[in-house]
Formats: structure tokens, sequence, C-alpha cells
């Protein structure tokens, strides 16, 4: 298990005492200190998407960016008229996403264990986190108009069927990874507790805690230390402090469009409530992102499947 990891696993454990502790954790500090983690690590962790489209394709970063903005416009577009088509797309793109990454490394592994793993076990992850927060999540959506017709995505007994079947499916993934060769009983193990730990997070913290837990420790922190290591050994002179300045400006654009959209909302220009809005711009990072993270995952490994 790498430094990491240790640190990762360290940094849980000290949130899970400490919320356990601590609560109720007052909403405002809640949000504060969720809002900050994502500003600092969850919206860099995609800063450097430029940098991976333009390893697999040598465009001009113009074109890049013509692109990306085409692709966040039209998902916007989604939203306006089909949110409840939007937010199913969403879902089950981070789910992939998610188990993708934490599998990035297994190269060598055939393409359906593949889907199985990642399929399954970024669906556990996700749905576990509705499933466990789903009343607070259905009161939410009920509060607004706009997002009262989502709630139809939002079935407990379908989340309940979904949460429990692709964890067994995740198990079971693991399991043939480790029997067919393709992970030893340390991986095994770890990958094991790890889930599990997940889950322990998001059924004992507060829902807005344990998801920002696993976003940017075990997600976003992750990515950014593959991007980091990617980079670095194509271009071995790449510093630590060369890495944050490839991801300032990406972000810096990031956190520009997300302010002004809040602006817009405040100035009364936009109707939609807050969680729609965060909704929406949290997806429309992400549909970009999981795209150029699948194509460079593919062209690390050939062997992987996509999206």
């Amino acid at each position: 298990m790498g430094q990491s990891r240790f640190l990762f696993l360290g940094i849980t454990l000290v949130v899970l005492i400490a919320g356990h502790i601590f609560q109720p954790i007052p909403p405002h500090i809640e949000t504060i200190w969720a809002f900050a983690l994502i500003l600092i690590v969850g919206i860099p962790h995609g800063a450097v998407d430029h940098v991976s489209f333009r390893a697999q394709y040598p465009v001009h970063p113009i074109w890049f960016y013509v692109g990306y903005m085409s692709l966040v416009g039209l998902y916007l577009l989604s939203w306006i008229s089909f949110p409840a088509f939007s937010i199913s797309i969403f879902l089950l793109l981070s789910a992939f996403h998610f188990g993708q990454s934490q599998f990035s490394d297994l190269s060598k592994i055939p393409k359906w264990v593949f889907v199985i793993m990642a399929g399954s076990w970024g669906t556990s992850i996700l749905s576990g986190l509705i499933f466990y927060h789903f009343e607070s999540i259905e009161q939410l959506l009920l509060q607004s108009p706009d997002l009262s017709q989502m709630a139809v995505v939002l079935n407990y007994e379908w989340f309940d069927g979904i949460w429990r079947g692709s964890t067994i499916v995740a198990f079971g993934g693991l399991v043939m990874a480790y029997m067919g060769g393709y992970i030893g009983k340390p991986r095994l193990g770890y990958e094991i507790a790890i889930f599990c730990l997940i889950h322990i997070c998001f059924w004992v913290l507060p829902l807005l805690v344990g998801f920002c837990v696993y976003f940017v420790v075990w997600h976003s922190a992750k990515v950014m230390g593959e991007d980091y290591g990617i980079i670095r050994s194509r271009k071995p002179s790449l510093t630590f402090w060369g890495f944050v300045k490839l991801l300032i400006p990406f972000t810096l654009f990031s956190i520009f469009g997300i302010t002004m959209i809040i602006a817009i909302s405040l100035l009364g220009w936009i109707q939609v409530s807050e969680i729609l809005m965060v909704l929406v711009m949290l997806s429309i990072l992400t549909l970009p992102h999981s795209i150029i993270m699948d194509g460079f995952y593919r062209q690390l490994y050939p062997s992987k499947p996509s999206l």
C-alpha cells in the first residue's frame, strides 16, 4: 500500500471519528467545509483535462475549449429541457467514472471483469450514498417545483435493490479478479476494507460530509496523484509546483463560470433553486471530465473498456 493510501485512510478515519463525536454538525459549518474542499481539491482534479486530452489528440488549445464548452452548453440545454433524463445521465456517468478511476491501474484485467468491477463498485458507492440518506434527499427535491419533477428518478425500492445488487456484484467482481490472478491478497483485502469504510462513512456521517470524504479524498486526490505521476513520467522536469501551475488556469476558469452562474441566479435572471444549481454545476463539469478521462485511461491501457 502506497504512502498516499495510508494518508487517505488516516484522513477518512479521523473525519469518521470526529464526525461521530461532534454530531450534529451545524449545517452552515458543514456547507462551508464541503464548499472549501470542493474548491481546493474537487474542482482542480479535473483541471488538467486539457493536458490529458491533448496527450490523446494534438489539437490546438482553442479547438479543445470550443469542443469542451459546446459539450457543456448542450448538456446545460438538456438540463433545461429534460431534467429527469439529465440527472439520470449524471448518475450513470458518475458511477462508472468512480469505479473506473478506482481500478485504473489494473491494466491486464479482461474487459468483462473490469466492467463488472468498475460498474458495480461505482454504482454501489453512489446508490449507497443516496439510499442511506434517502429521506433527506427526497425532502430536498420536494422543496422546490424545479426539483420535484426529478423525484420520479428517486424511488426507494429501486435504490434499495440497486444498492444491494451492485454491492453483491462488486464483491463478486473483486473475488473474480483475485481468483484470476489480477490482484493479490493484499490488494483484495485493501479494496474490501476501503469499500466497506466508504459505505460506513456514508451511513454514519451527514450527507454532505460523507460525500466530501469520498469525493475529495478517495476520488479527486487519487486522480490528481495519478495525473501528476503520468505527466511527470512524460516530462521528468515537472515539479510539484509546476503541476500546481498547470491546475490553476482551468481551476480559475471553472470557478469563474460557477461564480457567474451563482451571480445570475442571485440577480434573479434565472429562477432555479440553489440545490438544482449545484447539481447542474457539478454535472456539467462531470460530463466532459468523465469522457476525457475515459479516453485517457484507454490510451494508457488499451485493453480497458470505454464508457
